[in-house]
């Protein structure tokens, strides 16, 4: 056993060779509620939570039951009434009232169910058939529903489980139409949709925000939306990023990858018991600060297990568990318990080769390199000595005298410098580890690389000897002819 500087425990075996464990690892569960191989491509969606129950729905396999406490799947099963069958397995949102689960389908079709019985109550088509994608609580007796239909806002009748198009200012002016994301607000409803932007009704008035950078907001494709405590409008876009909406000047701030989230697909917002807002991406997590910066940024190959997350997937628990859903399960974490990993790493220069031969080897901070003019081609091998979640690890070179700028790596650790010029180099690398802590100072190689001998400085002294012996014989001959003539 061995426990190294950044807390990983390093656990040698008999037979089984070596293994690491650190806590800084441990930040998430994931559950898979699969056992079939073939059912491995169906994501989940959306999320309510009921106690100490989670309903979920997904894209192929219909509705799950997720138990808090024991960690166990349920599929529900949603036939037995006419109408309502196997096929209906695609869900698209969901929206629990009391003990009454609506199910809005990617096929039309609307679902209530019963979360005591766990029965189906009653259903309904649209007409066209086309995809319920968002729903919101209107009133006592009516829930609002987005869909792909034409006009798009519906409105549900509770009490005969019937559907109308919403008499709102859009009936007789600009059409809202592929709707993704519903939110109501103090007798505000905000309208994301698939293309054209956000849409914001209030009154008897619409206002259409194009996202197109006029108000400050970018991304027609909106994702999600949500309200901070701040009373901010968060609007999440599939194409740029995140636009917080300031309700009072109507104006947008955006935030995208260039600003630290990991992608430019958001797939949920929330806020966890402590009020700290989070965002989810397609890729990864990121937790923002009070003025919308970012605190830090999680990617997925951070132990998550998820490869994408899933639009409007996410939900607090009461006990301030995070659950958010994606291809391939159920991740779960508690905020408060994610500890970055703020060591510093220990930057190396490990090899270098010269035309493919071992020149230097293990130099951690090297000395300096000599090469002869005809062995200007070297590869250089350098890590950042982080093992936890190693691939996440960034490194950064450039090589004084013959570049400007720092190179990323990438996931590479070998850089090639081929014909090289005579003169004074310094190799320079700098790295990150898995969570972007820096060690700016990193590691240095100098380089000299000499010049042919008739380039040497030898070589011009005697250039300069020759010329200097060949001049004073001129001016002895020009001398003597001189003498000579008089």
């Amino acid at each position: 056993l061995f426990l190294d500087g950044s807390g990983t425990l390093w656990i040698g075996t008999y037979a089984s060779g070596v293994f690491l464990s650190n806590f800084l690892g441990q930040r998430f569960v994931l559950q898979k509620p699969w056992k079939h191989p073939e059912e491995a491509q169906i994501s989940l969606g959306a999320i309510v939570q009921d106690g100490n129950k989670l309903w979920i729905g997904t894209n192929g396999a219909g509705l799950l039951q997720f138990d808090i406490s024991t960690g166990e799947f349920r599929r529900i099963v949603t036939s037995g009434v006419t109408g309502v069958d196997n096929a209906d397995n695609n869900v698209k949102c969901l929206l629990l009232e009391g003990d009454r689960l609506y199910i809005g389908l990617y096929s039309g079709r609307l679902i209530e169910f019963d979360v005591k019985t766990e029965s189906v109550r009653r259903s309904l088509l649209l007409d066209d058939k086309r995809p319920i994608c968002a729903m919101s609580c209107y009133n006592d007796t009516g829930i609002l529903l987005g869909t792909y239909s034409m006009p798009a806002l519906k409105l549900l009748d509770k009490r005969t489980m019937t559907v109308s198009d919403f008499p709102g200012p859009e009936s007789g002016g600009e059409d809202i139409n592929h709707i993704t994301a519903l939110f109501q607000d103090e007798g505000t409803l905000y309208v994301g949709t698939k293309q054209d932007g956000l849409y914001v009704l209030h009154g008897g008035s619409l206002r259409h925000f194009r996202m197109d950078g006029s108000f400050g907001g970018y991304g027609r494709m909106i994702s999600s939306i949500y309200k901070d405590r701040a009373g901010n409008i968060l609007v999440g876009t599939s194409d740029e990023g995140l636009n917080v909406l300031f309700p009072e000047s109507g104006q947008m701030h955006n935030i995208r990858r260039r600003d630290g989230l990991q992608d430019d697909k958001i797939c949920s917002v929330f806020e966890d018991g402590a009020g700290s807002l989070w965002v989810t991406t397609m890729s990864g997590i990121s937790k923002l600060n009070d003025d919308y910066s970012l605190n830090y940024s999680l990617n997925r190959r951070a132990g998550m297990g998820i490869h994408e997350f899933s639009a409007q997937s996410s939900v607090v628990s009461e006990d301030g568990c995070v659950y958010l859903g994606g291809d391939n399960g159920l991740l779960s974490f508690r905020p408060e318990d994610i500890q970055l990993n703020d060591r510093i790493p220990p930057v190396a220069i490990k090899n270098v080769w010269v035309k493919d031969k071992i020149a230097l080897m293990d130099l951690g901070n090297a000395p300096v390199l000599d090469l002869k003019y005809n062995e200007a081609s070297i590869r250089i091998e350098c890590n950042v000595l982080n093992y936890l979640y190693p691939e996440q690890n960034r490194l950064y070179v450039m090589l004084e005298g013959a570049e400007e700028e720092w190179k990323d790596m990438g996931t590479s650790t070998i850089v090639n410098y081929a014909n090289l010029s005579p003169g004074r180099y310094v190799f320079r690398v700098k790295g990150a580890n898995n969570d972007g802590y820096w060690n700016e100072e990193g590691a240095v190689l100098s380089i000299r690389v000499a010049p042919p001998f008739y380039l040497s400085g030898v070589a011009f002294v005697l250039y300069l000897l020759v010329l200097c012996t060949i001049l004073g014989f001129l001016f002895l001959f020009l001398r003597t002819r001189m003498t000579l003539a008089q």
